[in-house]
């Protein structure tokens, strides 16, 4: 068991990290101007799809959409979150180390 705490995760256990509920605030800042901003609490719940190759959360109030998934061939980490006002597609790799 103690070489096994010490492995790096597998990609399935690293998504499993993002799943779950819980209380959020979120500052939207279209167009990168601050005298637009706006910040909204909602309740986060993050499940798995049904294959389990995605996580995914549909924030209430209905604020937003966001996926997550990994890329086995360019092995990273892809999500994009899509708000009525933005789009943002994101792309990364986990650190064992940092949990980040």
């Amino acid at each position: 068991m103690g070489a096994d705490k010490d492995r790096p995760l597998s990609p399935k256990e690293v998504m499993k990290l993002f799943a779950g509920s819980w209380d959020s605030e979120m500052t939207v800042i279209p167009e990168g101007d601050p005298a637009k901003s706006q910040t909204s609490k909602m309740i986060r719940t993050r499940k798995w799809s049904p294959e389990k190759n995605f996580v995914v959360e549909q924030a209430t109030p209905d604020a937003l959409v966001w996926v997550l998934t990994y890329d086995p061939n360019k092995k990273n980490y892809r999500s994009v979150v899509i708000t009525p006002e933005v789009t943002d597609n994101i792309h990364g790799s986990w650190n064992d180390a940092k949990k980040s």
